[in-house]
């Protein structure tokens, strides 16, 4: 099952790269750090949010040889859902490649259309509509509920898609509940409801990603990293008639990207991405969709759509809300900064060739990472760096004292806790790739992109 010929994208970068293979790194940071380019005056920031949001996704669970793009209810999925082709595309943005830019976004603009959505349509009306629900939300690895069953006849009731997408998107309403927290808003979508006047048993499942609508209200506002996670609640059947579940056991679930809808119909959708270690994940290019200076604890009217996954590696609260919402400024451009960055890659490069010699004499004796790159992670030949770690992050509070004792290095992943007493397992040596969140020797926040088929400065 695949796309047929009149449905592929020229830009397509799985033209290029093998999705499947063992080694994805390189598509994994293409996904995360460029974003969809849109025609020079279109309003369509909902567009590429949704777009950027899928990207995400992808290069969290669809890629390598176990990856959910290869499962055919995903491809069907992409035939029937001209936003999830979209998603999939190089976004390059030499001069060279502008005819495929423009081309591609046609095409796509013509299949949105065939759907009854519009390229302007805000992202709350792309996420939630008709066509997100029946191809993606409502799959088996998307929704939040087993199947749910009627506690009078003890069958299971047979939902549409609408229903089963709906019922997976949590909702943290604290304009009608001020004092709701996270964690008592994923587990209000629990239990016992009356569905038609019968009981209906909803009972959680472990979904791949969970959906959280958040309206802050005009109350005080949550701290962020009161949303940068919570514990899923996990069901386990016991013999006992009285207590017939065992609630006890959590899993995690973590942050991965922050949507802040738009509050009016001249308002913009705006995006911020996160790696599963709590860091913001820079992008290359800025856009509209991707401006900075807003918090989700800003005193305004706006609402947000939050999306968490799995971390697939042990995560440290403390360490993960060591990072700030926003990365602060970083390097700045100048011919002093960038010489200085040359010599210190230039005395760096024997060891770096060295260790890399190292690596690939004992890489036959070890098995292979298939993981997926995250940024936080040990990178070289980079244009991008990795937000800086801050235990006083501006809007964390001023006065946070970091735990005591030894700290292991912020932007190592986790793959167990450590004793600190040393360990007989041989060390993980450090991951090279191509290029994110390194050390920049441009700007790293870069303008707005100002080709013709850019986007201006919005």
């Amino acid at each position: 099952m695949s796309l047929g010929d009149n449905q592929q994208l020229q830009g397509d970068l799985r033209r290029v790269y093998d999705i499947y293979s063992r080694d994805v790194k390189r598509i994994s940071i293409i996904l995360q750090t460029r974003h969809p380019i849109a025609p020079k005056g279109s309003e369509s920031t909902g567009l590429q949010c949704m777009t950027a949001i899928l990207r995400r996704i992808h290069s969290h669970a669809m890629l390598g040889p176990q990856g959910l793009a290869k499962a055919d209810h995903f491809k069907q999925a992409e035939i029937q859902n001209p936003i999830i082709r979209f998603s999939w595309q190089m976004f390059e943005t030499d001069v060279s490649t502008r005819y495929i830019r423009t081309t591609d976004w046609a095409k796509m603009k013509s299949q949105l259309d065939e759907c009854g959505l519009q390229t302007a349509a805000s992202f709350q009306e792309l996420c939630s509509s008709s066509m997100m629900n029946h191809t993606y939300w409502s799959q088996n690895e998307m929704r939040l509920l087993e199947p749910k069953m009627c506690l009078q006849t003890w069958q299971t009731i047979n939902e549409s898609t609408e229903e089963i997408a709906s019922s997976s998107l949590v909702t943290l309403d604290r304009a009608h509940s001020p004092e709701m927290t996270l964690e008592q808003a994923v587990e209000s979508s629990f239990g016992v409801f009356r569905r038609e006047g019968k009981p209906t048993l909803h009972r959680p499942q472990q979904p791949l990603i969970i959906r959280v609508l958040y309206d802050p209200g005009s109350g005080p506002r949550l701290p962020f990293r009161e949303l940068r996670g919570f514990g899923l609640p996990i069901w386990r059947e016991t013999q006992d008639r009285q207590n017939p579940f065992d609630t006890s056991e959590r899993a995690q679930y973590v942050l991965l990207a922050v949507v802040r809808m738009r509050a009016n119909p001249k308002d913009k959708d705006l995006v911020r991405f996160y790696a599963t270690t709590g860091a913001e994940i820079i992008p290359e290019h800025g856009l509209k969709c991707l401006a900075t200076g807003w918090s989700t604890e800003d005193e305004d009217h706006h609402r947000y759509m939050l999306f968490y996954s799995p971390p697939g590696h042990y995560l440290d609260p403390i360490e993960a809300s060591a990072f700030p919402e926003e990365a602060g400024p970083l390097i700045k451009d100048d011919d002093e900064v960038r010489d200085s960055h040359v010599l210190i890659s230039r005395a760096m490069e024997p060891f770096i060739e060295k260790e890399l010699s190292r690596a690939a004499t004992r890489g036959s004796d070890g098995p292979q990472d298939e993981s997926t790159v995250e940024p936080g992670e040990v990178l070289g030949d980079s244009s991008r760096q990795v937000p800086r770690r801050s235990l006083s992050p501006r809007r964390q509070g001023a006065n946070r004292t970091p735990p005591a004792g030894p700290r292991e290095n912020p932007n190592s992943r986790k793959g167990h806790q450590r004793d600190w007493q040393g360990s007989s397992r041989p060390a993980k040596r450090p991951r090279v790739v191509d290029s994110v969140n390194c050390m920049p020797i441009r700007n790293p926040r870069m303008p707005e992109l100002d080709e013709d088929m850019h986007e201006g400065r919005g």
